[in-house]
């Protein structure tokens, strides 16, 4: 099903609890900024953290989320980008469709040593349950 653009800009598309604008410290540095770039990348990010709650620091959840800001806008999945079916696809169903997709996305050369198609897919699943 294809949906209009209205349906897709004005539908709640964050995957968090929380609305994206929440994720933002008092100097509003933090995730929520990356919306501005594209808006599938505030939801990796926020699943690969693995947080339910916006976090008081955004320092120690570099090493997890380092990889969204400079490869997922790029990283080739079914004729879109990864950020862009992680914005218009709902956590679930983008779950399922990276784990019909391994061979896709392993052809992908990380550039960030601490990550792998299985450490995204665990942060996949350990955010399904968060939100359950």
């Amino acid at each position: 099903m294809i949906l209009s653009p209205k349906e897709i800009y004005l539908r709640r598309w964050w995957w968090s609890k929380q609305p994206f604008w929440k994720y933002l410290d008092a100097n509003l540095r933090g995730w929520a900024n990356l919306v501005d770039k594209h808006p599938g990348l505030f939801n990796l990010a926020w699943a690969m953290a693995g947080v339910n709650t916006p976090p008081a620091r955004y320092e120690p959840y570099a090493a997890q989320v380092t990889w969204v800001f400079t490869e997922a806008a790029h990283i080739p999945l079914k004729g879109k980008t990864m950020a862009d079916w992680a914005f218009t696809l709902e956590l679930e169903e983008f779950t399922a469709m990276l784990a019909k997709s391994k061979r896709e996305v392993c052809r992908w050369k990380f550039h960030d040593k601490h990550v792998s198609y299985g450490s995204i897919m665990q942060a996949l699943g350990t955010s399904c349950s968060l939100r359950a």
